[in-house]
């Protein structure tokens, strides 16, 4: 028997045919399927790859589906495959399914924001990328070959939706929903604070720094932080959420292609009159320092630092004991102005974290975040959400 030797098209053709059969078994069934899989390019995953348009006509029957269920608690659920074989030049295995999922739920969520404005009401988006060792077909690199057609059962991203809190995959061999926790913003990925690599985004997860803070000095020109994240392609909105952890901290973000500043939060924190009085002094012994040229203290009045002879706890008091006296009483160091308000260059907040929103075009594509953490016990986190709306070429149409 001779052997059978189907294209690259025909693969596509018969994995369309496959998901067409999964998607009317998923209508009968109360759910719909969707597979998006033979919408991206060969070994691609940004929107510059996907057929659009083609996405937006497999979307329309979601309008129907909320409207059959409005006030039911919909579960959108989009799993990401790929095969065992040998992934694209500069990926890593798993990257390449990984990045089709976020293309593929930033193009949903922004056709969801336009088409069905109010689904955030009863409607969430799950996630789950299929691990290496889930995966059904195993590949030997110079064995095995990429294009045979057992790997098909392993290169999918689709999107099932339905009402039913146990909802899971129609495909047997495929993982079940993520119980509730997984596939959600992980505690944090912690990453070297500095290094010439770029860091590949993981959308809507934190950032942290390695090691116990990111206090920085004069030598480091009171840098904590230095770091190139490549965001991709395409065009939207992007929220960026960062985080100083109560201590100030000030935060520049720049277009890594030409260093152009694209957001400045100032000096960030849940601000007290010790940190006013710290920043002051930094400012008063490097005035010529980059980090502290937003700070004006200009009109500023009060006792700054000074001595309180007493044991207990104040407001904007650090507990540094100079020992007892004769009396046994100790001395706390306070800070204390008339007219903090006055100050330009901070930002104070309630201690959480800050979003900002950063418009993207087709041109941004690596975002520079830099941290200024000249402060002792000095901590933040970072994160950047996946990219929202259409894309620009869809919007201006």
């Amino acid at each position: 028997m001779g052997k059978l030797i189907i294209s690259e098209n025909e693969l596509r053709y018969i994995k369309n045919l496959y998901n067409g059969l999964l998607f009317e078994q998923a209508e009968n069934d109360g759910r719909l399927r969707i597979d998006f899989g033979a919408d991206f390019q060969q070994g691609k995953y940004d929107v510059k790859s996907l057929n659009v348009t083609e996405v937006y006509k497999k979307l329309e029957p979601l309008k129907k589906f909320f409207s059959d269920n409005e006030g039911g608690d919909i579960k959108l659920y989009i799993e990401s495959s790929e095969s065992n074989s040998t992934p694209p030049p500069g990926m890593k295995d798993g990257d390449l399914s990984k990045y089709r999922l976020q293309t593929i739920k930033s193009v949903v969520e922004g056709w969801l924001n336009k088409s069905i404005p109010d689904w955030k009401n009863n409607a969430t988006i799950e996630e789950y990328v299929v691990k290496p060792e889930e995966r059904q077909e195993k590949y030997t690199r110079g064995v095995d070959k990429a294009t045979d057609p057992k790997y098909l059962a392993d290169q999918y991203v689709y999107m099932e939706v339905g009402v039913d809190q146990t909802l899971k995959p129609l495909q047997s061999k495929t993982p079940t929903l993520p119980k509730k926790g997984y596939g959600y913003i992980r505690p944090g990925i912690q990453i070297e604070p500095f290094g010439d690599n770029e860091i590949s985004l993981e959308c809507n997860q934190f950032y942290l720094t390695k090691g116990d803070g990111v206090k920085a000095g004069p030598e480091q020109n009171f840098i904590g932080f230095d770091r190139i994240i490549n965001i991709g392609e395409g065009s939207g909105s992007l929220d960026l959420t960062l985080d100083p952890l109560s201590i100030p901290d000030r935060f520049v973000v720049y277009n890594a292609a030409n260093n152009q500043p694209i957001l400045d939060t100032q000096w960030m924190g849940f601000i007290n009159d010790r940190h006013i009085y710290e920043l002051k002094k930094l400012k008063d012994n490097y005035k010529d320092a980059p980090a502290f040229n937003v700070l004006d203290f200009t009109g500023l009045k009060g006792k700054g630092k000074y001595k309180v002879k007493s044991p207990s706890k104040i407001a904007n008091t650090t507990q540094k004991y100079a020992g007892f006296l004769g009396m046994g009483i100790a001395l706390e160091t306070g800070y204390d102005y008339d007219n903090p308000e006055i100050v330009k260059g901070l930002r104070k907040t309630k201690g959480e974290p800050q979003t900002f929103k950063i418009q993207k075009t087709n041109d941004l594509t690596k975002l520079r975040i830099i941290v200024y953490s000249p402060l002792e016990e000095t901590m933040f986190k970072v994160k950047i959400s996946c990219l929202s709306n259409e894309p620009e070429s869809i919007v201006n149409n």
